[in-house]
């Protein structure tokens, strides 16, 4: 079980694909899972707007964020090889942010745990991977996302037949953005009902202001 996760999103042009994920899942992963404190990693891949471009969620799963920041990762940077310098190159439109675990909830009551203080691998086959920043109202945005958002990501309503699907719910300790969701599934495509509605408007008419959301899914690529 791990209490923290870091987490990066960018996308690969379809000329670097192939290269870029036999190095990322045969070299990279296993030189994170073989630091300590690490103890799982999964990779996610999507479509992007862009041609000839996929885009991809990457999660490492750790004890907690101290592993993450020490040594932090531009540290880590500063003592990449060759190698690595030149993947990381590749990804397009990055983003990186180490989470504290909050809470995990099931759309199956039996398992449901708000109490949860961490949280087990991350291995279903779809990922959603939702942002939330919020500069301020804190409460207020944290209250509409466990009383307005989560009931509709778990599907809960008389038609919604989505009893595999689990919520988790971190906060970034490396700045903006404040909420982050993951919305784990092995059903594919309901979740885009909830996000293809306007959630920033909808934020707004609740009151909380200053907010900007950011939606990325994915299918599972590694562990296969």
């Amino acid at each position: 079980m791990t209490g923290a996760i870091w987490a990066l999103a960018y996308e690969i042009s379809n000329d670097d694909r192939e290269t870029y994920l036999d190095w990322f899942h045969r070299i990279h992963i296993p030189e994170k899972l073989a630091r300590p404190g690490y103890r799982w990693a999964a990779h996610f891949e999507g479509s992007t707007s862009t041609p000839d471009t996929h885009s991809y969620i990457a999660l490492f799963g750790g004890i907690s964020t101290r592993i993450f920041l020490d040594p932090s990762p531009a540290q880590l940077k500063t003592k990449q090889d060759d190698l690595t310098r030149e993947m990381m190159a590749q990804r397009r439109n990055p983003f990186a942010t180490i989470l504290v675990h909050e809470w995990s909830d099931s759309s199956t009551p039996s398992t449901s745990n708000d109490h949860m203080m961490a949280v087990e691998p991350i291995n279903s086959d779809r990922l959603d991977f939702l942002v939330i920043n919020v500069i301020e109202q804190g409460e207020e945005s944290g209250a509409w996302i466990v009383q307005n958002l989560l009931p509709k990501l778990q599907g809960n309503n008389p038609d919604a037949a989505h009893n595999d699907a689990i919520t988790h719910k971190f906060f970034s300790v490396t700045g903006p953005p404040a909420h982050v969701l993951f919305h784990e599934t092995n059903q594919s495509g309901f979740i885009d009902d909830v996000i293809n509605f306007d959630l920033e408007a909808q934020i707004s008419s609740a009151g909380i202001k200053k907010t900007s959301v950011r939606h990325q899914s994915g299918k599972k690529i590694w562990p296969v």
